[in-house]
């Protein structure tokens, strides 16, 4: 799958060398993944400069080189290309949401950055859907700044940043998911099926009733949780769901912050398998067929490669991304459809 390795300087992308691979893995094809890399290149290379890897359709930060001791070849070790973003920077909200957000915010402190140690004009970010559908602010700390590789990492589900380059340089395609025609959702059988089942781990979580205890007046009210993803304060309430109480305890606190405890709850599995269909973008959507033959609704959030062979290993999990498909899949399970 990968032959040859293209390196190309951090600062300004000029090319620096191409040289054979010769083994690798487990290489991590996605661009937003949180795992570290590595291959072996033919020949003693003592890189000292910061570089971008290049092979197939994929770029990754060199990390580290390490030559052997016989000098015949060199370990690279590689960081996903998204570390480039592990910036702090102002937050300006933008009116059409979180493309623009992205978008706008590469170009002002990626590409154009006014300290030139900090900037790479070979990025190109683009977008072509015009108003996003998600309007979500980031995680913004006192002094108004914001982590970008963090906000783009929280907003995967819904939004994609594509990645394709060129020896000129690096676009980045931002896009609502549902506007990105490119992405497909796999089908994976590992119930007699192509793929091979190498791990499955499921847990569940669901905060079904809050004590909310206000400290100002001392006083206590309870919540529940109702299969519609709203609250109530009614006990009686026929669509109520099951799961654990907490305690939430705050001064004067509203609904909007009492329901946004619920969505602490987590449904959550993890899945690994090996397959020889084409890699699919990290978090697209995917279908799994265990050995029982129960069929799980899941995203894909590792895509890896290693030299000798001939599939691919990929990681799902997370599947339920908003708390109204968290209570759908603990209904499925207790109804036993899960």
């Amino acid at each position: 799958m990968f032959d040859m390795a293209h390196f190309y300087a951090l600062a300004d992308f000029s090319f620096v060398a191409s040289v054979n691979i010769v083994s690798y893995g487990p290489l991590e094809l996605s661009p937003y993944g949180k795992t570290k890399s590595s291959i072996v290149i033919e020949g003693r290379h003592d890189f000292t400069q910061e570089l971008i890897m290049c092979a197939d359709i994929y770029a990754w930060l060199v990390s580290a080189c390490v030559p052997s001791n016989d000098n015949e070849t060199t370990t690279i070790t590689l960081l996903p290309f998204y570390n480039i973003f592990d910036r702090y920077i102002p937050y300006t909200a933008q009116a059409l949401g979180v493309t623009m957000q992205i978008n706008a915010d590469i170009w002002t402190y990626f590409k154009n950055c006014t300290d030139p140690m900090f900037a790479y004009p070979y990025i190109f970010p683009q977008t072509y859907s015009g108003e996003s559908r998600y309007n979500f602010v980031p995680a913004v700390n006192e002094s108004g700044m914001y982590n970008l590789k963090a906000y783009i990492d929280s907003m995967a589900p819904y939004v994609g940043v594509y990645l394709s380059w060129t020896s000129s340089g690096i676009t980045l395609t931002i896009l609502d998911r549902e506007d990105y025609t490119y992405e497909f959702s796999p089908k994976y059988d590992t119930d007699g099926g192509a793929e091979k089942l190498l791990r499955a781990a499921f847990t569940r979580d669901l905060i079904s009733k809050l004590t909310y205890f206000d400290k100002a007046t001392g006083t206590s009210t309870d919540y529940y949780l109702l299969d519609d993803g709203t609250v109530s304060t009614d006990s009686t309430a026929p669509n109520r769901v099951r799961g654990r109480w907490i305690l939430y305890e705050a001064e004067s606190a509203n609904i909007g912050l009492i329901t946004a405890q619920f969505s602490r709850s987590e449904y959550s599995h993890a899945i690994e398998l090996m397959t020889s269909q084409q890699a699919p973008t990290y978090y697209a959507r995917c279908q799994i067929r265990l050995p029982s033959g129960q069929v799980i609704a899941s995203r894909v959030t590792s895509v890896s490669a290693s030299s000798g062979d001939d599939r691919l290993r990929i990681k799902a999990g997370r599947a339920a991304t908003t708390l109204s498909e968290i209570i759908s899949e603990v209904k499925d399970e207790y109804n036993g459809n899960g």
